[in-house]
This record gives structure tokens, sequence and C-alpha cells, in this order.
């Protein structure tokens, strides 16, 4: 933790289908051994199902948010866990199911924040400070029949959450809080972990480290929040040289031709490119700038760096 963060609490997020997926996984294994060997105890399987139930019945809203650390979020991680463990193991998670339930089971980047209060058991009081949320989420997160979360229309709800979580992280200040909350707030920092690289990065710290925002949102009106295409795309060339500092690398657009003895290429207005592709190429970008600003220049190509933040953007 940094100068900037070290006064203020670091929150995680879990959606709801991330609990639903784990209590389904739990369930098919308890229920296998209950009747496979009839037995009353499933040792700690059974446990993990109870073990946070009371827990679960204080929110009213989610996603649920939580201090770091705290025994809420060391519930759900142990949750996640056991539930990551049986899905590998257990043939009773085919492949197709094991490549739908492992989407529910990322865990989301995230935040450092000040202003807010929470719980004994870590939960986020003053919900209503942000503006995520879940609607028409009526399912019981405890009912042993949640095989829904297998369902096209479940992954999408998911999918929608996850879309406007990364629309909200954009632009917090607008976006993700709510009018008249004052406070700080900043991304945890994102450790990339390709397995394309990895051997490459060994031992060096490779994180994303978002500016810490001073939100102060008014308590009258606040102007529109911009739309994704309005967000600017930073191509500043970093410090001079001259100052000891390394520049930034330059985001081009261009169109290449090619034969087997020659190419042609053609630079591209960043208006001919469709906001999609901006948008990976942008992360792209701050992913090598990132690497540049560390030190690491030379050290990593930037083509498999490119490569490895394309492949991200696009899960």
């Amino acid at each position: 933790m940094d100068d900037n963060t070290a006064h203020m609490t670091s929150f995680v997020l879990f959606p709801v289908q991330t609990i639903v997926a784990c209590n389904y996984i739990l369930h098919t294994v308890n229920h296998a051994i209950l009747e496979g060997v009839g037995r009353g105890d499933t040792a700690e399987v059974g446990d993990e199902l109870a073990l946070g139930k009371s827990l679960f019945e204080q929110v009213q809203t989610w996603p649920v948010i939580q201090k770091e650390h705290s025994r809420c979020h060391e519930c759900i991680s142990a949750k996640i866990e056991l539930a990551s463990f049986w899905l590998k193991r257990s043939p009773l998670f085919d492949a197709k199911k094991v490549v739908i339930l492992e989407q529910y089971l990322v865990k989301q980047p995230g935040f450092f924040a000040s202003g807010f209060k929470v719980n004994n058991d870590g939960l986020l009081l003053g919900r209503d400070s942000i503006l995520l949320k879940q609607y028409l989420i009526t399912e019981k997160l405890y009912s042993q029949d949640c095989e829904y979360c297998l369902s096209d229309v479940y992954m999408l709800q998911y999918r929608r959450f996850l879309t406007e979580l990364l629309w909200a992280r954009e632009d917090p200040a607008r976006r993700m809080f709510a009018l008249g909350f004052k406070g700080l707030w900043q991304e945890h920092s994102v450790q990339t972990c390709d397995k394309d690289i990895s051997q490459q990065l060994e031992g060096l710290d490779i994180t994303d480290d978002a500016s810490t925002i001073g939100i102060q949102t008014p308590s009258t009106t606040r102007p529109n929040s911009p739309a994704l295409t309005e967000r600017p795309v930073d191509t500043t060339n970093g410090e001079s040289s001259e100052l000891g500092t390394p520049l930034a690398p330059m985001l081009n657009y261009i169109a290449v031709i090619k034969t087997a003895t020659d190419e042609a290429i053609f630079s591209l207005d960043i208006s001919d490119v469709n906001e999609k592709k901006r948008r990976v190429m942008s992360s792209a970008q701050d992913m090598c700038t990132e690497m540049v600003s560390k030190g690491y220049e030379g050290k990593v190509k930037l083509q498999d760096i490119m490569d490895m933040a394309v492949k991200m953007a696009k899960k």
C-alpha cells in the first residue's frame, strides 16, 4: 500500500452469480456424497454450505461489497476456493459445465476508498452510496436447485453486470458513486498472469495502478456521464529523455498490405477504428507504458506485452 492509499480502506466485491455458482457446485458434491455412502456428515463441503449463511441474509443489495480480509471476505474467499477445488476434481462436472462455472468464480478487482463504514462482519454500510446494483435478482442463494446458473440467460445477466462494472470504473466519480458522496477512491493493482509470458515476467512486479481520485460529488446537480467514445486516448510522449525518463510508448493505427518480399503501410486516423478496437488497443498501450515506466524496457518485448493485453481484453 502506497502513501495515497494508507488512509483508505480496501474493499472487494462479489456478484450474486458467484455465490450462486459456488452453492451449486457444493450442493452437487454434497448430495453425491450423502447419496453414495449414506453419511450424515460431509465434512468441509457441508460446513462450507452452512458457513456464512447468516452473513448473506444481511445483504439487501448485490453485488456484496465488504472490507478486504474481514470475516465476510474470508468466508466468501473460502467458499470460492473450495468450490474451485471440487469443480476441477469431481467428475460430476463435465467440460461444458466447467467452462461455464469457472467464469462465475473469477474474482473481480477491488478498490481503496475513504468515507465508508462497515459492520462487525465487514459488510459495507450505507450501500446506497455506490450505484452498482444487480436488479431482478430473486433467486434464493441457498436453494438446492440452483442449476439455473448454467443457463444462457443467467450467464447473460452476469456478463451484463461485468460490462456495467467496466463502464463504471472508467469514470467512478460520476458512474460508481451517488450524489453527495465525498471521499477518495483508487483501483486495486491488477497483477497480470498470462501464461504465455509468465516465465519472462517471473520475479517482476507488473501492476496497473490507477491514479487516486478525489471524489466530491456535488449535492445538487452534475453533468451527464460522458459516453465511452468521449474518453480521451492518451497519446502523450511522457517526459523528455533529457530528464532521464523514458518516453511513453506511442499508439498508432496502421493498415499493412504484405507480400512475401514487400509491404505497404497506411496510417489510419483514430476515427477510422471502431470503439471496441480502440478500447482494446488503449489497454495494450497502458500496459506497455506501465512496463516502460517501471524500467522493464528491453527485458520484456513490447510485442509480448501487447499480445497479452489484447488477449486479456478479449476475455
